[in-house]
């Protein structure tokens, strides 16, 4: 059941983005997350090749507790819905989705690194959009596009 949902999602997702495209009416911006400070992380909204919006949040070691809630707002201030949520009976001026999220891929301790990286590669399935490092690489895995963390060091588990 959850495939069959997750297939007729991903179906909708591609066939509202292509329309999004189509359409001169809508505002199409990427998306920037950063975990791989620890004392903050930033968020930023782009809109051709300019910065709309940037959000530095304070965190002491939680980014995953702060990254979810600040998206979540950023979005909502600037009426950002995923693709399939517009309807062709738009009641907004001009209707704002996300292209596509770049991720800071690199530096950074491990688990902020794989706090982003996984958050950006959640959203960018779940509203069908594409996904890249701030370099503009990714991977193919599974007929997804998604940004793998580079480590610079070994993993400090104990």
């Amino acid at each position: 059941m959850f495939f069959l949902k997750a297939f007729n999602h991903k179906i909708r997702s591609l066939f509202y983005f292509t329309e999004i495209k189509k359409c001169a009416k809508f505002v199409v911006m990427e998306l920037y997350i950063n975990t791989t400070h620890k004392d903050y992380l930033e968020l930023a909204l782009r809109e051709r090749g300019k910065i709309v919006a940037r959000k530095t949040i304070k965190t002491n070691f939680n980014q995953s507790e702060k990254l979810w809630p600040n998206l979540d707002k950023l979005l909502k201030a600037h009426k950002i819905k995923p693709p399939f949520a517009h309807t062709s009976k738009a009641t907004e001026d001009k209707p704002t989705t996300l292209k596509k999220i770049v991720v800071a891929s690199a530096g950074g301790s491990f688990t902020s690194l794989r706090i982003g990286i996984a958050a950006a590669n959640a959203l960018a399935f779940a509203w069908g959009i594409k996904v890249e490092d701030e370099q503009g690489h990714f991977k193919r895995s599974g007929g997804l596009q998604i940004v793998e963390p580079v480590y610079d060091r070994e993993a400090n588990i104990g």
